[in-house]
């Protein structure tokens, strides 16, 4: 069966079976915002009264569905400045990152898919990074064991001065495309997202974020991580000055 060119997305539904399609606009104060679809396997199996009736359907249960879809959004809302807000109190309560690293972890769980997370200090005078904070361990890498930065993702989002998602579905693209990624791909990481960290105007290293999910994160999850490292960069070099003062 040949689908109109005005209508791609439609092969996807012919190839599973299915020979007639009613598609019909659902629409909230006049906006369409949806459609609601009705397949059949038989051919012709629609005539213009059936069309009509599934319009007057979906003119039905299209406001209860948009004032549901408003509901949950308005409710997802909240409950991500409701944890940004605690995340900024909890990260202001103390110098010392370590008292409250696995707690801010947790936190940032309630608003982002979060297997396990860690952040990267870089150290420009080595050439090294290291992970002072680690939630969920299981990555391969050490506390505070110093590894390269050159190549690696903290110095990708440092240059970049912005964070950026990373899909790790196959091995050998991970390899090919993000060789200091294979270690996370190693240890059960599907997904990954990371963001730069900012002092003064200098990135000096990166939050990151993994999930065992494949495609566990797009632009909001992006935006969230974003809002989060601005809580925290901070604290993190406040954090690692008081270390280096009660070393000296």
């Amino acid at each position: 069966h040949e689908v109109s060119p005005r209508f791609p997305q439609a092969n996807a539904v012919f190839r599973e079976g299915y020979l007639s399609v009613i598609a019909v606009p659902l629409l909230s104060e006049n906006e369409p915002w949806g459609v609601m679809l009705v397949d059949s396997r038989k051919p012709n199996a629609y005539c213009p009264d059936d069309v009509e009736v599934i319009e007057r359907i979906g003119a039905q249960i299209a406001g209860p569905i948009a004032n549901a879809q408003l509901h949950s959004q308005l409710t997802k809302e909240s409950t991500e400045k409701q944890a940004l807000a605690d995340l900024g109190r909890l990260v202001s309560s103390t110098l010392d990152m370590d008292e409250i690293y696995v707690e801010f972890a947790d936190k940032l769980r309630e608003i982002i898919p979060l297997d396990h997370s860690s952040i990267a200090i870089a150290d420009p005078e080595s050439g090294t990074m290291s992970y002072p904070f680690q939630h969920s361990r299981g990555t391969g890498r050490e506390v505070n064991t110093p590894y390269p930065v050159e190549g690696s993702i903290t110095q990708r989002v440092m240059r970049a001065g912005r964070g950026e998602v990373f899909d790790l579905g196959n091995r050998l693209q991970v390899l090919k495309s993000f060789p200091s990624l294979v270690r996370a791909y190693d240890s059960g990481d599907r997904s990954a997202v990371s963001v730069p960290l900012i002092s003064n105007g200098r990135a000096f290293g990166a939050l990151h974020i993994a999930a065992w999910d494949e495609h566990a994160y797009g632009s909001e999850e992006l935006a969230l991580a974003e809002q989060a490292a601005h809580h925290i960069e901070g604290a993190v070099a406040n954090s690692r000055l008081h270390v280096s003062l009660e070393r000296e």
